[in-house]
């Protein structure tokens, strides 16, 4: 079967955990450096090499529940990152 990837986005770092293969647990798989590597090049990496069905990027909200600037940041990292990987990328 194939995997999900969770990703956590940051300003400095960006981490990634990948779904086990019924898709029910997530385990860390690694932390990108964004000073030192492209989260995008390296996230689409992670997708050939481990056959990945579908990218899953947190959403982060506001205490109230409501969007506000890095929710807006993590849905431009989504539109960035459709771009480099042949699966789906989903808001969660």
């Amino acid at each position: 079967m194939k995997r999900i990837l969770g990703i956590d986005t940051g300003d400095a770092r960006v981490g990634v955990a990948i779904s086990d293969e019924l898709g029910m647990l997530a385990h860390p798989l690694e932390t990108i450096v964004v000073a030192k590597t492209n989260p995008f090049d390296r996230i689409a990496a992670l997708v050939a090499d481990r056959s990945i069905e579908k990218v899953v990027v947190g959403m982060p909200r506001n205490m109230d529940g409501t969007s506000g600037p890095a929710a807006e940041k993590a849905h431009a990292f989504i539109a960035a990152l459709r771009e480099k990987v042949p699966c789906p990328v989903l808001p969660w």
